[in-house]
């Protein structure tokens, strides 16, 4: 189970604390690899996110933004998993 609530108030009182720190030494910088569906939006009053496309969806055109298909797994934590109860 994710308890979502749980997770928020930890969350919380985290914030603005310094829960880790870098030591050791520093690599030097390597290019990343490119790859992947990259766009830029300008417009981005027109599309709005749409959880049943699990997608931002450009209404104008019908268009979803990243043609995201979540697998079986992720759909099932998402839909059964989750405690959201703020008991």
């Amino acid at each position: 189970m994710i308890y979502a609530a749980a997770l928020h108030n930890i969350f919380v009182a985290m914030k603005g604390h310094q829960l880790f720190k870098n030591f050791g030494f520093s690599l030097s910088k390597t290019e990343k690899p490119k790859g992947g569906k990259q766009q830029t939006i300008i417009n981005y009053d027109l599309i709005s996110y749409d959880a049943l496309a699990n997608d931002w969806v450009d209404y104008d055109t019908g268009e979803l933004l990243t043609g995201f298909v979540p697998d079986g797994r992720l759909e099932y934590l998402l839909k059964n998993r989750i405690d959201k109860n703020m008991t």
